[in-house]
């Protein structure tokens, strides 16, 4: 016994497709936001590094006729933001 407010093969394929496009949309949205989201840390990143540097002495201090070097004096970033994000901040620094 088929109801006069049944919905038909039709109807259902139309909502599919709808339904199918919402979706779409709404994960285009979220990896857009993702995306943006990843740009504003990798900035927060590249400024927490220029910060550091800044702060950092230029050079290693003479200590009675030695130098003390330490490697993360060449590249201060590197403490922070470890060896894995500083090669991807390399692209953009």
């Amino acid at each position: 016994m088929q109801h006069a407010h049944a919905f038909t093969e039709d109807d259902l394929r139309v909502l599919t497709a709808l339904a199918n496009v919402a979706a779409a949309k709404i994960e285009n949205v979220r990896l857009l936001e993702e995306s943006l989201e990843k740009r504003r840390l990798e900035e927060d990143m590249r400024m927490a590094a220029e910060i550091q540097t800044g702060l950092l002495p230029r050079g290693a201090p003479t200590i009675a006729g030695r130098t003390a070097y330490r490697r993360s004096w060449s590249n201060p970033r590197r403490r922070i933001l470890g060896p894995g994000l500083l090669r991807g901040l390399s692209r953009t620094t």
